[in-house]
């Protein structure tokens, strides 16, 4: 048995769940219907049921901080954007628990990061093919449009890293061996001061 929006769907299939709660003409049941008809009523139930299955928001339900470490998720760092990675990945089955885990962000405040005077981008020669995204980065001219801000450094036996430096001196290390090259160069333009 199945709940869809708190009405029983039982083992009489869809037609039978249509035809009990009197949601489908029944000219289109018994077949007299033109093709119009059909198709628009199938699709507003489509978009309904859609709706209905996948358009939850965090207000729908949500879990204690227990249950979220339990299922493996932390609300404090949790960021309701990342749980739309999971349709990315094929893994749609773990985006409920996950949107009832996160913290949305508030897109709405105006706070910036830091911006850092320059960056350099660790790698190791040897471990380079290993990190076809990293190394079409440094190896083409993507790196050349930062100038002088972005150098590439090879460091043996290092993980490809990007290390930004302020201007005070201080410095921030982001590892970045599952990067892609837009991961890169969006990362660059919104932390750099160039």
């Amino acid at each position: 048995m199945c709940h869809v929006a708190n009405k029983e769907f039982v083992g009489n299939g869809f037609i039978g769940f249509l035809e009990k709660e009197e949601r489908v003409p029944t000219r289109l049941l018994s077949g007299s219907v033109n093709l119009r008809d059909a198709a628009m009523w199938f699709s507003s139930s489509l978009v309904a049921t859609l709706i209905v299955l996948f358009g939850f928001t965090k207000a729908d339900y949500d879990l204690s901080d227990e249950e979220c470490r339990e299922l493996g998720y932390n609300r404090e760092t949790l960021k309701c954007q990342t749980c739309s990675l999971f349709v990315k990945y094929e893994l749609e089955e773990l985006l409920s628990d996950c949107r009832a885990c996160c913290t949305a962000e508030d897109t709405s405040s105006t706070s910036t990061h830091e911006k850092y005077a320059s960056a350099d981008i660790e790698i190791c020669e040897c471990n380079l093919a290993r990190f076809p995204q990293v190394q079409a980065f440094v190896k083409s001219s993507m790196v050349n449009q930062w100038g002088s801000n972005v150098k590439v450094r090879h460091v043996r036996g290092v993980l490809p890293t990007i290390v930004l430096k302020s201007y005070s001196g201080e410095s921030k290390r982001f590892n970045i061996e599952k990067w892609d090259t837009d991961t890169i160069t969006d990362f660059l333009n919104s932390w750099l001061d160039y």
